[in-house]
């Protein structure tokens, strides 16, 4: 018997005993078969990204296993800080900010500031959209106020 001979189901169990993303890079080297279940078990490499680089999140333009076997050196603090729900509500909230915001203009006391000088509040129950600070700074603002530490630039 060989390892394709294997259910995918058993395949994740095996994989899922590494410890290390690399080890199971290098397993996914071994054979197609084991190559295409580790390509798509995305909780694989989510439980990995978690457990040797303590995220709980990815970004909206990477997989799992991306995000995994990326760079997260510069990965800002507030976003490793996130718990798992959180995370996921982040990166479809990034994802949605990103593509929902045309047309949209500063909610600032008689600002105009359209895209691509707005920024949108990511905190779960928020959404403000603010101009940035070489603007009118109402998104810097919205921050000294709410102290809502993340925003984004859609465009």
């Amino acid at each position: 018997m060989s390892l394709a001979d294997l259910p995918s189901e058993v395949l994740t169990q095996i994989a899922g005993f590494l410890d290390q993303p690399t080890d199971v890079a290098h397993l996914m080297q071994t054979c197609r078969t084991m190559r295409d279940v580790c390509v798509q078990e995305e909780n694989l490499w989510r439980r990995l990204l978690h457990k040797h680089k303590n995220l709980t999140f990815k970004l909206p333009s990477l997989t799992w296993r991306e995000q995994c076997l990326s760079d997260t050196s510069g990965v800002c603090r507030h976003l490793n800080e996130l718990d798992g729900a959180t995370g996921d509500l982040l990166s479809k909230t990034m994802a949605g900010a990103a593509m929902h915001n045309e047309g949209q203009a500063c909610k600032g006391e008689s600002c105009s500031v359209v895209l691509p000088d707005l920024w949108v509040c990511l905190h779960p129950d928020c959404g403000n959209v603010g101009c940035g600070r070489y603007k009118r700074e109402h998104g810097l603002r919205h921050f000294a106020r709410s102290e809502h530490p993340l925003a984004i630039k859609p465009r």
